[in-house]
């Protein structure tokens, strides 16, 4: 029966080893999913700067 509790300890640390990667990349991904939010409010705040200062703006052109 000592093979029963070496297999099942051996399973045990296993689950537990796959369990701490899981946490790891998940973290991971809270942390690219924050990087991608926040390149995306900067681009929106670098838009809305730009178009305070009319570019990006339709010109007007006067025609004689």
């Amino acid at each position: 029966m000592d093979d029963g509790s070496d297999l099942s300890e051996a399973a045990r640390r296993g689950l537990q080893r796959a369990a701490v990667h899981m946490m790891k990349a998940a973290i991971e991904v809270v942390a690219g999913i924050s990087a991608f939010l926040e390149e995306m409010g900067s681009s929106s705040a670098e838009n809305a700067e730009g178009r305070d200062h009319g570019e990006g703006d339709p010109q007007h052109i006067p025609v004689e």
